[in-house]
């Protein structure tokens, strides 16, 4: 037996003690952790824990990390793999996949946020829960990356790796919920938005930049002020910051184009159409800026 940092646990790991957080019993002693385990616990502020000395091997419902230990050969595999999915059959990628430059620079951009191990892991561990908020991802940090780069803007690889990460809060989602194919319920709602403070609070414990956090709590806060979080506890310090308000953006056009369980993705044109009569929800003149982008350097 040894104690254990739970930002180093693996799946598979067998716990030695039981873990108890305010005269709680929250994980019995012999418990196998899963992924949501070890990131339920960070969440917990459990900074470690007695584990067994050899850890058991991983089971089918608790597969190994993905990212672990790749080389960057493998890292560029799995990235340009995203870049030649059905995204590229409709067009979306194609300037990226010509334009040697701008390709590059996602990739070195993607290698240098992968080589933080914590990042590794959270991001392998959603591809596992829910490769569909996986894709959203890493598709909100491409467009996002490059949108940044247009733009010239400053501190590029925090506000991407926040992009990147946005949607982490959903690996405490069930998966029942994120994959359901029909009409969720409202309590099925009010659990789906509860990933906005899980996402915020794990990236906290985790040592991330208050825009990093920010970007994960309020990217569903819309300018009309509807969306979620309905209430914000420092109203008085909250801003749209011109990051978030990207995100705003980026993150519902991914969301409109790509397939979801409950329907099949809309084209590019259809989601402008749509987000255009729903403007009041974005900055408006960063909208139209990003319609000009779309057009001017993805098409």
């Amino acid at each position: 037996m040894y104690s254990k940092s739970v930002l180093w646990l693996s799946v598979g790991d067998e716990l030695a003690d039981d873990v108890i957080v305010e005269n709680t019993v929250i994980y019995k002693k012999g418990t196998l952790l899963s992924f949501y385990d070890i990131m339920n616990l960070v969440y917990l502020g459990v900074l470690y824990v007695n584990v067994q000395t050899e850890p058991l091997n991983t089971t089918e419902t608790s597969p190994p990390i993905i990212f672990k230990n790749l080389t960057d050969n493998r890292l560029e595999y799995i990235f340009r793999e995203h870049l030649l999915s059905e995204e590229f059959s409709n067009g979306r990628y194609h300037k990226i996949i010509q334009s040697n430059s701008d390709y590059q620079f996602l990739l070195d951009l993607f290698l240098k946020i992968l080589s933080d191990e914590k990042i590794e892991s959270i991001l392998s561990a959603l591809k596992i829960w829910d490769f569909s908020t996986y894709s959203h991802s890493i598709d909100t940090f491409i467009l996002g990356t490059l949108w940044l780069k247009y733009i010239n803007a400053k501190n590029i690889k925090e506000t991407a790796t926040g992009y990147l990460l946005h949607d982490i809060g959903k690996i405490h989602i069930p998966r029942d919920i994120l994959q359901k194919s029909n009409r969720l319920t409202k309590m099925e709602y009010e659990i789906i938005k509860s990933h906005v403070h899980f996402g915020e609070h794990l990236l906290k414990k985790l040592g991330y930049t208050n825009l990093i956090c920010d970007l994960a709590m309020y990217h569903h806060k819309w300018h009309d002020n509807k969306g979620y979080p309905t209430s914000i506890t420092n109203i008085n310090s909250f801003s749209y910051s011109l990051e978030l308000n990207m995100l705003l953006i980026l993150d519902m056009f991914s969301a409109l184009t790509l397939d979801r369980p409950y329907r099949k993705a809309f084209t590019s044109l259809q989601a402008m159409d749509i987000m255009n009569e729903d403007r009041e929800k974005y900055d408006s003149d960063l909208l139209d800026q990003f319609f000009i982008f779309m057009r001017n350097h993805l098409w």
